[in-house]
């Protein structure tokens, strides 16, 4: 793995700026001295580990429940090449480019896989839609000790700066998973910082409510019928 993802519990360290969510905790730190913003975010999700990893490693389904996300598929190298030289910054657009390049990437039971994964986030007004071409790597190597990695690097974007991590675990307490979200971005442009700290405020809740949303609709599709 290229990134190390950085569990915080938070709550421990009074850096940064903390919003409690019910039963999650989000800590947002602006970045200063050209260093980027850091989200960290721990909740519990009630659906097993393996529930709420099937959910997050269906990249190309992604734009049907993850909030403020139009657009997510995995692309072609060939697709990373053609949006580098579209000559054009505009999402819309590119998304058009890059829907000729949409493609599967196999998952990799118990292994480590990667693809690059077009992607475009609604952004608050007034600043424009952010699009990414980034590198995901999806991890399940310690499947059987319910243990699930997945981070992302930028390879193209209309930001400065992106990566982040999703690990889950089990949380042997409540017997569901506990996820920790961690995304570091700099969304270059001069965007104020109160803009991105109103997106993660009224984003990450959003994000794990709608995980635990799909993964529980996928336990119920597996449910034995009567």
């Amino acid at each position: 793995m290229k990134l190390l993802v950085v569990i915080v519990f938070l709550g421990v360290s009074a850096a940064g700026n903390a919003i409690a969510h019910e039963n999650l905790s989000i800590r947002y730190i602006k970045g200063s001295s050209g260093k980027p913003n850091e989200m960290h975010a721990q909740g519990t999700i009630k659906a097993s580990p393996e529930k709420v990893w099937d959910a997050i490693v269906r990249l190309n389904d992604w734009s049907s429940f993850m909030p403020r996300m139009p657009a997510s598929f995995y692309i072609t190298d060939e697709g990373i090449s053609a949006i580098q030289t579209a000559g054009t910054r505009e999402a819309n657009l590119l998304k058009k480019v890059s829907e000729k390049y949409r493609t599967e990437v196999p998952r990799q039971s118990g292994g480590l896989w990667q693809g690059a994964v077009f992607q475009i986030v609604s952004t608050p007004f007034p600043v424009k839609n952010r699009w990414f071409v980034l590198r995901y790597t999806n991890d399940e190597t310690l499947a059987g000790r319910q243990i699930f990695k997945q981070c992302w690097e930028m390879i193209a974007a209309n930001v400065d700066f992106v990566r982040g991590c999703f690990l889950v675990q089990s949380d042997e307490k409540s017997g569901h998973s506990l996820v920790y979200y961690e995304e570091i971005v700099d969304l270059g442009g001069h965007v104020p910082n109160w803009v991105t700290k109103i997106g993660v405020k009224s984003t990450t809740p959003d994000v794990f409510k709608n995980l635990e949303k799909e993964a529980g609709k996928a336990s119920h599709e597996t449910d034995p019928k009567d």
